[in-house]
């Protein structure tokens, strides 16, 4: 997601935080946690790149993610939706398609 808003960069990170969200399946988990990356990267002026998970379930992540500050240096993503939303299991673990508002 951030790679399409101008790129993650190369380098150390130099930022970490907790993130805990919820939702009623894992569609609204990965909305909800993708959403919140969003309002993260707004507020604090952070991009992310490396994300560790601590607890997951199909109604609950906590992760840490890594990161380092930014400037708007591509197009803004304003939202996930759920519009042609899809979380699928596949050979090599989970899949998912996602429409993103810009």
């Amino acid at each position: 997601m951030f790679e399409l808003q101008g790129g993650t960069g190369s380098g150390e990170t130099s930022v970490a935080r907790e993130v805990a969200v919820s939702g009623v399946d894992r569609e609204t988990l990965l909305v909800n946690w993708l959403n919140e990356l969003l309002y993260l990267q707004e507020t604090q002026h952070e991009t992310y790149s490396r994300f560790e998970i601590m607890e997951i379930s199909d109604t609950h992540l906590r992760a840490r993610v890594h990161g380092r500050p930014h400037g708007h240096e591509g197009r803004l993503i304003k939202a996930v939706t759920f519009h042609d939303l899809e979380v699928r299991r596949s050979e090599g673990g989970w899949e998912a398609t996602i429409v993103m508002d810009v």
